[in-house]
Formats: C-alpha cells, structure tokens, sequence
C-alpha cells in the first residue's frame, strides 16, 4: 500500500491529492481492460485516460479524448480505445478491432477427468474427525447433496470451497462437473476441496498439485511437480489455463503481431 503524510503542507497536499486520485484510479483502468461495462462508464463520466487503447484503423493508437458531432464526444472516447490524431489536424473515431476468429474448439470434460485416484488409505485424504467437521459446514441445501451422492450405487465427485456465510465458515459444494476457481492459497478459504462419495461411503481432501495442474491445461508427461504442497497450489491459483492462452495466441495475438510489424492488415476490420 502507499503511505503519506497529511503535515498541512502544500506539498503534501499535492501528493494526498495523486495517491487518492491515481489508486483508485489504477482500479477503474484494470476493470476497463478486463471488459466491464461499469468500469468502461465511470472512465467515461470522470474522464480517466485509458492507456490500454484499442489498435484504430489506421493501426495508431489512441491518446486523447474526440469531440464528435455537435460538440459531443464520441462513444468510448476517453474510455478504452482513446482517440487518434491525425497527421492533418484533427481528431478520428477510434475503431475497436473485431476480427473474424474461428470457434474455440469444444471440449466438454468434468472435474472426473482430472481426478487422480488415490487409494483409500492415502495421507492426502483427510482424518474421519476432519472430515466429519467439514460435513457439519454444508448447509441443509448442500447437505442434502452430499447425502444423495453417499446413498448412489457408484462414485462421484464434488469441489468445494469455505465461505463466510453470516458471520460462520460454511462449505459450499458444487457438482455440476466444473471445478470453482483456482485460487492461491492464502487465508483458510483459498485452497478447493475434493468431495468423493458413494456407496454408502464419502472422503475428503485438497486438490491434489497434479489435479491443479490438469485443470490449467499442463501435461503429465511433460511438467514435474516437486515443490511442497502449499508452493504448488500457489502456483496454480490466479493463474492462466495454458490451452486458451495458446488458442488466443495462435489466432488473434500473433497474427496482430504480424500485421503490426508489416504496418498492414492481413485480415479486415469490422
């Protein structure tokens, strides 16, 4: 976090005035590149100068704000994608670049496909006193989910988190197939829990580093994982999904690379 002194001094009220202007400031310009609608109108209304821009047409970058038709500024200026000015004088729309990109390939697999089956006896699985304390977190809606997984003729399985929940650390499970968020673990409630029940029986534990791994995209075959349990999950959590990186690569990035280097576009912008 940044510190200042308030002393009553012109000086320091210039630097109060920077920090409280430029630190929330910083949160509305990762918010706008991120893509949300909120964040882009509150830079809109206050004029925050996004230095994200958006590439124009021309392949210039914007760097101000535009005064459109009857004085009024254009759509987004100010906002993601800034404005451009003209060898000439002048100003031009900014033009958000929308290229055709072929669809993302569909690969439907739940959280079943990444699990390593680990014997019953395994030290990762928790203790039947821990487990029963997390049992006790669920809530009667979640409960009745688990009950119904234990009482199923085959084994399935379910992720869950801790939440606070009125004040009370809650369990929340989720069984659609889908595995929550990867998260770093810090604080109690950043590490996933793996629920397994069936057949009269249930188990408990985290997520294992290599199912971390799994869930990002990484190969057995091809990535060692020899760091202790927590430095792991810690690298995994807030992290990117190797294969949408290289499909968003491969199809957008390098070909703009490209295009930018060659100071022409290979594909039409709509």
């Amino acid at each position: 976090g940044q510190v200042s002194v308030a002393d009553g001094t012109p000086l320091a009220a210039e630097k109060l005035a920077r920090v409280l202007t430029n630190d929330p400031a910083t949160g509305v310009l990762r918010h706008v590149d991120a893509g949300y609608l909120e964040a882009e109108a509150t830079a809109e209304r206050l004029g925050v100068r996004v230095p994200m821009a958006g590439q124009l047409a021309d392949g210039a970058v914007g760097d101000g704000a535009a005064e459109g038709p009857g004085g009024r500024p254009w759509p987004g200026s100010g906002s993601r994608g800034g404005c451009s000015r003209r060898s000439g004088g002048g100003w031009r729309r900014p033009v958000r670049e929308l290229r055709p990109l072929p669809p993302p390939p569909r690969k439907y697999r739940t959280i079943e496909s990444i699990i390593e089956e680990l014997p019953e006896d395994s030290s990762m699985w928790w203790s039947r006193e821990r487990t029963e304390y997390f049992i006790n977190q669920l809530s009667p809606k979640h409960l009745a989910i688990a009950k119904k997984m234990i009482s199923q003729g085959y084994y399935s399985y379910g992720t869950a988190f801790r939440r606070i929940r009125k004040g009370k650390s809650m369990a929340e499970l989720r069984v659609d197939g889908i595995a929550g968020c990867l998260r770093t673990p810090r604080g109690g409630s950043g590490r996933q829990i793996l629920f397994k029940a069936g057949r009269g029986n249930y188990w408990v534990r985290l997520l294992s580093p290599r199912e971390c791994a799994r869930l990002q995209g990484v190969p057995d075959e091809s990535y060692g994982i020899n760091a202790p349990l927590n430095d792991a999950l810690f690298g995994f959590g807030d992290a990117v999904c190797v294969p949408v990186i290289e499909w968003i690569a491969e199809k957008y990035l390098t070909p703009l690379a490209s295009e930018l280097l060659r100071e022409r576009l290979l594909v039409p912008i709509h």
